[in-house]
C-alpha cells in the first residue's frame, strides 16, 4: 500500500514539474541580442542600437555596454528593422 502511494506521489510530482516547465515556455515577446563590431571585428562601445516595429510602429532602443554587446527585451512578436548608429560611423539598418 505504502508503494502505491509513494508511485503515485512521484507520478504526481513529476507531471506538477512538467507542466511548470512547460507553461514557463509560452510567451509572446522576444529579445533581440547582439555585438556590435567594425568592419575589423572591433568592438564598438556606446552604440545606439533602435529596433522598429513595423506593424505597430513602436520603437526600442539600447546602448551597447563596453564589450559592444546590446540586449532589448519584452518586444511583441511581430516585423521588425534594426537601426545601429555610433559616433564617427555610419548608420546601418537590418533588414536594409
Amino acid at each position: 500500500m505504502k508503494t502505491g502511494f509513494f508511485r503515485m506521489l512521484v507520478a504526481f510530482a513529476a507531471a506538477i514539474f512538467v507542466c511548470g516547465v512547460i507553461g514557463r515556455a509560452q510567451t509572446v515577446t522576444g529579445t533581440v541580442t547582439g555585438i556590435v563590431t567594425d568592419t575589423t571585428g572591433a568592438v564598438i562601445p556606446g552604440a545606439q542600437v533602435v529596433v522598429h516595429n513595423l506593424d505597430t510602429g513602436v520603437s526600442s532602443s539600447a546602448k551597447t555596454d563596453s564589450a559592444g554587446v546590446y540586449r532589448i527585451a519584452y518586444l511583441p512578436i511581430g516585423r521588425y528593422t534594426e537601426t545601429i548608429t555610433a559616433q564617427g560611423f555610419g548608420e546601418k539598418s537590418v533588414p536594409e
